[in-house]
């Protein structure tokens, strides 16, 4: 539940049961690095090995890593639109470097998709592994460019003719389009989506890149921010089209940034972890429970049936 140790001792404290933050944080990291950790490094193994994931990352603060000022927690789960128990690990990393993916990678299947943001690292990954590793691009993350982009061009202008006129609106109203033919697609079994995305959702998905592809960035009259959101989709055409090609490809990244809030939870009530050691415990921990959660399992007792096995 997102609850810092310091609370939960003065929560135990009111109820007359005396249990120091110390005591509960070596239960967890013992507990953690003794016991839980094959079972993360089991559910690894098999996310490793499966064809369609996801991945994002977020900051984090450990105040006892000295070499790099901002740490990082990558997320990893499954695709959500693919048939199959969902797993979500969570890993303490220093930094935001690209070293992260290339160990975590350190098996993968024949071909594997990877849907994520265009983060530089991730495109490292698939131009060291040509033909093998293949980036699905986010439309989500792809539309906050266009958002920013709208923001700026109508602040201070009144609703009217020359907002509808705006490029910005052009370019969202397009993606809206995708969605809305993606939208009905939800829940379908990934071979019957990808035959309904040929029909329903391609078109719009064309649409909207050939209507990026005829703009052109350098325009003076274009502000920078619009400038930045023709120049990334432009980058990242191919990787956002790869979602049609096939049913267990999600269109955005959306579900690993739901897991993420988890993360933003703990950061925003425990502030950071004292040791790596602490992080990486709490990451195992975490990565039990949301996997729990995600199969629609009750967390105390998939912890508890793990305890007592």
């Amino acid at each position: 539940m997102g609850l810092p140790e310091y609370r939960m001792e003065h929560d135990a404290d009111r109820f007359g049961f005396p249990l120091s933050r110390q005591t509960m944080s070596n239960w967890r990291m013992k507990a953690a690095l003794n016991l839980f950790m094959p079972v993360t490094d089991y559910l690894t193994g098999l996310l490793k090995m499966f064809p369609y994931q996801q991945c994002d990352e977020t900051k984090y603060l450990v105040i006892s890593e000295k070499d790099h000022t901002t740490n990082f927690i990558w997320i990893h789960r499954t695709s959500e639109c693919a048939e199959t128990n969902p797993i979500i690990i969570y890993c303490y990393e220093p930094s935001r470097a690209a070293d992260h993916l290339f160990d975590f990678y350190d098996e993968m299947p024949d071909e594997m998709y990877l849907t994520c943001d265009g983060y530089s690292a991730y495109i490292s990954l698939e131009q060291n592994f040509p033909y093998q590793v293949f980036i699905c691009g986010c439309w989500a993350h792809d539309r906050r460019y266009w958002v920013d982009a709208f923001r700026i061009a109508t602040k201070g202008m009144e609703i009217g003719p020359a907002v509808l006129k705006l490029v910005e609106l052009e370019a969202l109203e397009r993606i809206y389009r995708v969605y809305e033919a993606e939208s009905k697609l939800r829940g379908l079994p990934p071979e019957e989506k990808y035959i309904r995305r040929q029909a329903d959702v391609k078109p719009y998905a064309l649409d909207y890149i050939e209507f990026v592809d005829s703009l052109d960035e350098n325009d003076p009259l274009y502000s920078d921010a619009l400038r930045k959101a023709i120049v990334y989709t432009k980058n990242h055409k191919e990787e956002f089209l790869r979602f049609l090609e096939d049913g267990n490809i999600p269109i955005d990244d959306m579900a690993t940034e739901r897991n993420v809030k988890v993360v933003a939870t703990l950061r925003k009530n425990s502030l950071f972890s004292y040791s790596e050691d602490g992080a990486r415990a709490t990451m195992i921990c975490m990565s039990l429970i949301e996997t729990a959660k995600a199969n629609g399992a009750a967390p105390y007792y998939y912890l508890k049936y793990l305890l007592d096995s």
